[in-house]
């Protein structure tokens, strides 16, 4: 199924990872001891725990508790240096060395189904078992300037696909036939010519980052809005207080709530398809 010449270049741009990873990761613990940090413990505040900082990030496998398609989430900050920063330049750049090679593998099995077990099975046949290629291909986040306030919060997302009556109709026909594709093309007749849906599937609650910067030498200060789930890093300045980290305050974990904003009814117009009318 794959060449010996796959096979090491998948091995060695992986191993290329782990490198990278750990001296970042040894960087960490021996040369940002006198840097603040802050992570997540898990109850709703931030503590000073560097090992689980590490941990984080050395996460490459499938976590126990979560769906293959989640990854790991590690809220944190880590006030690092400009060492630090061209430490996770590397680890980026291997990681996406990694994804490259794999995908050129991947380019030439256009019959298989499951493409990514491919590239899994490589690597555990070299004895890196359930390797997690969420984990792998995922870039560390930094910023290269001392931030005033690092607000983390979770927000709800999704795709949306607006979609007329005419696309609707395609749709449906393309699922089969039987008495609820008919019921559902019939609710679609009755919808006037010019109303539109919306095709929406949503997508697991994110962590994201609202960074507030110090005010420059005109007065005025910018925001920045990143999406992050690992410890994000920031050039730390001992001239300029550290930064206040929090979550923020209407931050939820067990999100339920509707976006005050939203535009899309909450049950689905045309099941079959998942799509909504807009709200009137």
């Amino acid at each position: 199924m794959y060449s010996m010449d796959d096979y090491t270049a998948v091995v060695e741009q992986f191993k290329g990872v782990l490198t990278t990873l750990n001296r970042l990761c040894e960087h960490i613990q021996e040369k940002l001891t006198e840097y603040p940090i802050w992570i997540d413990n898990e109850q709703g505040a931030f503590v000073t725990n560097r090992r689980k900082a590490v941990q984080a990030l050395q996460y490459l496998t499938f976590v126990s508790g979560l769906q293959p398609n989640e990854t790991y989430a590690c809220p944190g900050v880590v006030g690092s240096t400009k060492q630090t920063l061209a430490l996770i330049d590397r680890v980026n750049q291997a990681k996406d060395d990694f994804k490259a090679i794999s995908h050129t593998y991947l380019d030439k099995q256009p019959m298989c189904p499951n493409k990514t077990k491919l590239i899994r099975r490589i690597l555990t046949l070299s004895g890196y078992s359930r390797i997690s290629l969420k984990h792998a291909y995922r870039h560390l986040t930094y910023l290269s300037y001392h931030p005033r306030r690092i607000a983390w919060t979770r927000a709800k997302s999704g795709s949306y696909v607006i979609i007329n009556r005419q696309k609707a109709q395609e749709l449906l026909y393309k699922i089969g036939k039987g008495k609820h594709i008919d019921v559902q093309l019939d609710k679609l007749n009755h919808l006037k010519k010019n109303e539109k849906l919306v095709i929406f599937h949503e997508i697991k609650h994110g962590w994201y980052v609202n960074v507030a910067s110090f005010k420059n030498r005109e007065g005025l200060s910018a925001m920045q809005k990143i999406r992050c789930a690992l410890p994000i890093f920031y050039l730390h300045n001992e001239k300029l207080s550290p930064p206040e980290v929090c979550f923020s305050t209407k931050i939820n974990r067990d999100i339920k709530s509707h976006r005050v904003n939203k535009k899309i009814q909450d049950i689905p117009f045309l099941n079959s398809i998942n799509a909504y009318r807009y709200m009137m």
